[in-house]
């Protein structure tokens, strides 16, 4: 998204890169060149702090600027300050020498999926030909606050590192767009015109935009310079969003989607979930074309019994009139058996009655009894 130390480049040169997605689905809702190659810095700093996060070493201490501190301080002046000493110590702790932090960040960008960064072998020393996207960076973003660690510290306006210490957010903005909350960044400094050395934050953040009183949540990622004031980049983005686009639930939990034919019985298919999707305002009525697929990935088509009420059976994509795309569990609504379907209906409807299975009893023990009888009566007749 943001390297740290952009090149000041001439006004009018820069096109900021920017992607918004939206929270639940990662649907994309405005782009620039969001799959646009851009410096590491930021995806770095945020993944090692993560990391850390989950791998805690509690009696770890090391010296930043002549004081002593402590592991989680290491995290919040990285995460919070944009420490790059800190950043630093936490890679190399991590690292220990073997090249584990490499792993471990491959490790991660496979579990989030994310396919536009690359980190080289010696990205500790130098980020040279490793690279990030904007759209990474909110997928990042999206999947991490999931940790509530690093939620907690990411969206903190002020946290201690130690107990001596105060450390201010300075990441952290809030813009004059009444619905618009902006958190995370890193400093970009670059020399103006006058040759003077200007530092700036630029920004990350969760946006909460809504139209005709339906909201959505999104993550924003915006790639700025000198030239551009940020605040100009965010509110353009959030008046195109409000403007622009609407939420709607696609299918609705329990909704009938699909009925099919198993065995002998038609089964209903229904959505597990709702499945909440961002559309375009300039589409009316959206035309829902849905295609599903089982767990293995065959065709619901090929579905045969036995099939249990509430199994998940697989998804449905649901592809709108914009072409973009919703997915969604699905479930059986009902039991289906193997063979006849009368039968079963019956077997079920008694094994499921308790007086039923008394009288179904004592009428086969009193016929038992009525063919022993005649049985004895006819011996005793010979």
């Amino acid at each position: 998204m943001l390297p740290v130390n952009l090149i000041s480049q001439a006004a009018g040169d820069f096109s900021p890169a920017y992607i918004a997605l939206a929270r639940e689905t990662e649907q994309v809702l405005v782009t620039r060149d969001g799959e646009k190659p851009t410096a590491p810095d930021l995806i770095y700093k945020m993944l090692v702090c993560l990391i850390a996060i989950e791998n805690p070493a509690d009696d770890y201490t090391t010296e930043i600027s002549g004081e002593v501190r402590t592991f989680n301080d290491l995290i919040k002046l990285s995460l919070l300050a944009d420490n790059t000493e800190a950043t630093q110590k936490l890679a190399e702790y991590i690292d220990a020498g073997s090249g584990a932090l490499v792993s471990k960040l491959s490790s991660k960008l496979v579990e989030m999926e994310l396919t536009g960064t690359f980190f080289t072998d010696d990205i500790i020393t130098t980020k040279t030909n490793s690279h990030t996207t904007p759209k990474d960076i909110t997928r990042f973003v999206i999947q991490a606050i999931q940790n509530q660690e690093f939620n907690t510290l990411f969206c903190s306006q002020v946290v201690l590192a130690s107990d001596s210490t105060l450390i201010s957010n300075t990441n952290k903005l809030v813009l004059s767009a009444g619905n618009a909350r902006i958190v995370g960044g890193a400093t970009s400094t670059f020399i103006d015109e006058n040759g003077e050395e200007i530092t700036q934050m630029c920004y990350l953040g969760n946006v909460t935009a809504k139209k005709d009183d339906s909201t959505f949540d999104t993550v924003l990622a915006v790639q700025s310079d000198s030239t551009y004031g940020y605040e100009n980049i965010g509110e353009n983005i959030l008046e195109n969003l409000t403007e622009n686009f609407r939420c709607l639930n696609a299918v609705s939990k329990d909704e009938v989607l699909l009925t099919v034919s198993v065995g002998n019985e038609n089964l209903d298919i229904i959505a597990v979930e709702d499945a909440p999707c961002v559309i375009s305002n300039d589409i009316d009525n959206p035309v829902l074309q849905i295609s599903y697929r089982l767990t293995g990935g065959e065709d619901i088509a090929d579905l045969e019994p036995p099939v249990k009420k509430g199994t998940v059976l697989g998804s449905a994509n649901i592809t709108l009139a914009d072409n973009s795309i919703v997915s969604v569990p699905i479930a059986a609504n009902q039991d289906i058996y193997v063979g006849s379907s009368w039968l079963n209906n019956l077997i079920t409807a008694l094994a499921s009655n308790t007086s039923l299975i008394i009288i179904l009893s004592v009428l086969i023990a009193l016929e038992i009894m009525m063919i022993v009888l005649k049985l004895h009566k006819k011996r005793n007749t010979k």
